[in-house]
């Protein structure tokens, strides 16, 4: 019954969104267009190239000279070496990067489906350039700021991890094994290929969540509640019309439903106990505003915590001409892993 109750309201809000569409598209449009503008600006600059670093690091021979390290790493982590590495990209690679690690690594048999989900909890992070070049300089002025909720971050994370293993039965770690490294060009051509599937799929999700709060935000000139609303539905819109500090810091600890998809599309083989993962996200967003106050404290910036001014937008803070590069290297570099036999049907099945 709880089932087809759910079914039904889930049909009857998109009946609504598709009413919406149809009657007023004009909002739509404008949704779109800043949705694929926030794409070019900030996602795939600050995503897509740090994207391809961090999947050719973990599947590199570099990661292997690790194993030399994974009696200390084991023995002050619990981790292998190889895992270890996943948790700490992770935790700098942005928000879908670790999911996308996890499910490779579910893939690949490095671990199993039920640990990799409990992983989730905690390997869901923003990453260095959103948090630095896009909020603490675009949005509030303050690359130091901008530091200081990455570090919040960061910490809070480390937190979660703790919490995870303190209080989750994690498997042994006989379950994990060491994948022979690929070669250069074939990594190469693999990296390529994942993070680009990966960044297509996440613009998928910032262009649609953009409609969506483009009518929210129509809508919520008259019904206020609206505006709070939609401020969980996706961070980057949701920071770039703020400027409060906390605030910020606890929707890029918290995520937002857009975060959540972009992180549940890559990771479909993990297994997710999904009351627990929301519980950590607002975990996550709560200890990471509560670390930045204390920071603030320690560390005071000429910035107002609280402020009734406009924010600052942060789509002015990419150039046009790194817009256009970053385009131009994705579409490249995309081209050439449909190129590869190897991977091209792979890709392909990711995608549609």
């Amino acid at each position: 019954m709880k089932n087809k109750i759910f079914d039904f309201t889930v049909c009857g809000i998109l009946l609504v969104f598709v009413i919406l569409l149809i009657t007023m598209p004009d909002i739509c449009k404008t949704g779109a267009v800043s949705g694929i503008l926030l794409c070019g600006r900030v996602i795939i600059p600050s995503l897509f190239p740090f994207g391809v670093c961090v999947m050719f690091i973990i599947n590199s021979r570099a990661v292997k000279l690790l194993e030399y390290l994974n009696p200390a790493i084991r023995r002050l982590t619990g981790f292998s070496a190889e895992v270890f590495t996943l948790v700490l990209l992770s935790f700098t690679g942005g928000y879908p990067i670790g999911a996308k690690l996890l499910s490779n690594a579910v893939k690949n048999g490095v671990l199993t489906a039920n640990r990799a989900g409990v992983m989730l909890n905690f390997c869901i992070n923003a990453g260095p350039a959103f948090i630095i070049s896009a909020v603490g300089s675009g949005i509030l002025g303050s690359k130091k700021t901008g530091v200081i909720l990455l570090c919040a971050n960061i910490a809070a994370g480390i937190l979660l991890c703790f919490i995870s293993r303190r209080f989750e039965k994690f498997e042994t770690s006989e379950s994990e094994k060491s994948l022979d490294a690929l070669s250069p060009a074939d990594n190469f051509v693999y990296s390529v290929a994942e993070a680009a599937g990966a960044t297509v799929k996440i613009c998928g999700f910032v262009i649609l969540f953009s409609v969506i709060s483009a009518y929210m935000d129509y809508y919520g000139e008259k019904y206020e509640i609206l505006k709070i609303l939609a401020l969980p539905l996706e961070v980057t819109n949701a920071v770039s019309k703020s400027s409060n500090v906390y605030l910020i810091s606890f929707l890029l600890g918290f995520g937002g439903i857009s975060v959540w998809c972009q992180a549940l599309a890559v990771c479909s083989n993990v297994a997710i106990n999904y009351p627990r993962f929301i519980l950590f996200r607002v975990l996550h967003g709560a200890l990471s505003a509560g670390i930045t106050a204390i920071l603030l404290k320690l560390f005071p910036q000429a910035l107002p915590a609280f402020s009734t001014s406009a924010p600052r937008g942060c789509f002015g803070f990419y150039s046009t001409a790194a817009v256009g590069i970053s385009l131009f290297v994705l579409g490249l570099t995309f081209i050439i892993s449909l190129s590869s036999r190897k991977y091209a049907d792979k890709i392909l099945e990711e995608i549609f």
